[in-house]
């Protein structure tokens, strides 16, 4: 299989499942990003300000993005 094809098929499986999330679950692209982050970080790297830097962020797009899953009761905030 060529490197061109495949790179292909890697961005079609992403368009499907950005698709997906947007109309089954109602989410947009940054919050299932944030979402798959949070399910594999460890205690110390899930604060906000880590998951900004991760992703290549800023704070404040990963904090309204949090209130969403918040509301969406996909998350929970819990202190410290």
């Amino acid at each position: 299989m060529s490197a061109n094809l495949l790179t292909e098929y890697i961005e079609r499986i992403s368009h499907l499942m950005r698709s997906l999330a947007r109309s089954e679950y109602g989410l947009q692209p940054i919050q299932l990003s944030i979402l798959r982050y949070l399910a594999r970080a460890n205690r110390s790297s899930n604060p906000p300000l880590a998951v900004a830097d991760y992703l290549g962020l800023t704070p404040g797009t990963v904090s309204q993005s949090i209130i969403v899953l918040e509301s969406k009761k996909l998350i929970k905030k819990t202190p410290d």
